[in-house]
């Protein structure tokens, strides 16, 4: 269960066949709501599974590991 709780698209609050275009907006929104100390929520949070603490540490892992090609098409699996 763990690589689906901390899944990087579920923690950003993004679908992975998101463009670049919803990525980088996403981003900027979730780090500006962050800063301030707001949570933010998505429509992909689903109540069946674990909360997600979205930090700006974790909110910055997310976002790199999503841009990194290298385990892409692993966490867009799950």
């Amino acid at each position: 269960m763990n690589i689906i709780d901390n899944n990087p698209y579920r923690i950003a609050g993004i679908l992975s066949n998101a463009t670049e275009r919803e990525v980088q907006k996403r981003k900027a929104k979730t780090k500006a709501y962050t800063k301030v100390g707001k949570g933010i929520l998505s429509e992909y949070d689903f109540s069946f599974l674990e909360d997600i603490s979205r930090t700006e540490e974790s909110i910055e892992k997310a976002f790199s590991n999503i841009e990194q090609n290298d385990d892409k098409v692993s966490f867009a699996l799950f």
